[in-house]
């Protein structure tokens, strides 16, 4: 999709996809820091039981990065902290271990920190999620590890170097791959909701669209101080359309007039297919007028194909509350649709209905 509608569209996804990756990293970075601190200390047990000497020095260093990975594996876990930055206190984590193991090869140079060194490079992609904070560990860790080979064992430096580059090469593939299939994920989730909160036909929201959307609508009204509205809009003469003219022009008309209705509303406000042939639109301000809102309606109403068909008639009824009750507030709308209908029957001129007393 290009345009506006596009652009807001993929903005949308991304925003979604960036929450996914967060929630991930929150629930499975503290897991793989702890799995990692036990896997340093086997593999620390078992370089002692086959003889090899542990320096004091390379000691301290393993015990202060595992209670700091511990320590980050709690700050992550933990219900206040924000869930976005958990891949960047990770990706930190991760350089925080390498830079530990650095200390401990330039203590005692061996092929195995080097080798563990390799692993966590490539695997640390697809871990830490994100690709700003993994760029910027990477680089800090690809300076540190070079660095530390060419200073402490520089016969060795042409093949390490290699190894690292390839090992960042990889890890950025396989974080691709995660990125890639979050993406596909937010794309999916946002389709579902989609399907499950909009009518197919007229694309507006239907009415568990509309149970999703109005906590938010009467919690903002509530913070703004100010009044939630409600206009009921109510196709006349849909069945006699269906019944002589088939339901491909009833769908017509119900298509048409769904656009007329958002055309005339607000960007804030909420339109909604309640029913078969009723429309409502909840937003938040001063109740509409009903009959400068029908004659707009009227005027935006586009009828080609639709002569002798209809004649483009709506009814329409006005609610408004402070109570942030929208039940009562839509039936309350409904009840004045009818009274105007009546009114209108009986060639009296529609009132605005009363039903709109604000309360403390």
């Amino acid at each position: 999709m290009s345009g506006p509608e596009g652009t807001a569209d993929r903005a949308a996804i991304v925003a979604r996809r960036n929450d996914i990756l967060a929630e991930t990293a929150t629930r499975e970075t503290p897991r793989i820091m702890i799995t990692f601190v036990v896997l340093v200390a086997l593999f620390d047990g078992i370089g002692v039981a086959n003889g090899h000497e542990h320096s004091l020095p390379a000691t301290m260093a393993d015990v202060i990065l595992a209670c700091y990975l511990i320590a980050v594996a709690v700050l992550i876990r933990n219900r206040d902290f924000p869930a976005r930055l958990s891949p960047t206190l990770f990706a930190s984590s991760v350089v925080v271990a390498l830079v530990s193991l650095c200390f401990e090869y330039a203590i005692e140079p061996d092929s195995n920190t080097l080798g563990i060194i390799a692993v966590m490079l490539a695997a640390c992609g697809p871990l830490i999620l994100m690709w700003r904070p993994f760029i910027i560990a990477m680089a800090a860790m690809a300076a540190v590890t070079v660095y530390t080979v060419v200073a402490f064992t520089p016969y060795r430096m042409t093949g390490w170097i290699l190894t690292v580059f390839m090992a960042i090469g990889m890890s950025a593939v396989l974080l691709y791959g995660r990125w890639r299939s979050a993406t596909l994920l937010a794309t999916a989730t946002m389709t579902i909701e989609a399907l499950a909160t909009r009518d197919p036909l007229t694309g507006v929201l239907n009415r568990h669209g509309l149970d999703v959307a109005g906590p938010t609508i009467t919690a903002l009204a509530a913070r703004r101080d100010e009044a939630v509205f409600a206009v009921f809009v109510d196709i006349v003469g849909l069945k006699v359309v269906n019944d002589s003219h088939g339901h491909a022009s009833g769908d017509l008309v119900i298509q048409r007039t769904s656009r007329a209705i958002e055309s005339v509303s607000r960007g804030s406000d909420v339109v909604v297919r309640w029913g078969g042939d009723e429309f409502i639109v909840v937003g938040i301000g001063p109740q509409p007028d009903p009959r400068v809102y029908e004659g707009r309606i009227a005027e935006a109403l586009d009828l080609t194909d639709l002569e002798g068909a209809w004649d483009g008639s709506v009814s329409i009824g006005t609610a408004s509350t402070t109570r942030g009750d929208l039940t009562a507030l839509i039936h309350a709308a409904d009840k004045a649709m009818y009274e105007n209908r009546s009114h209108v029957g009986k060639g009296i001129a529609p009132a605005t209905p009363a039903v709109h007393q604000r309360h403390s």
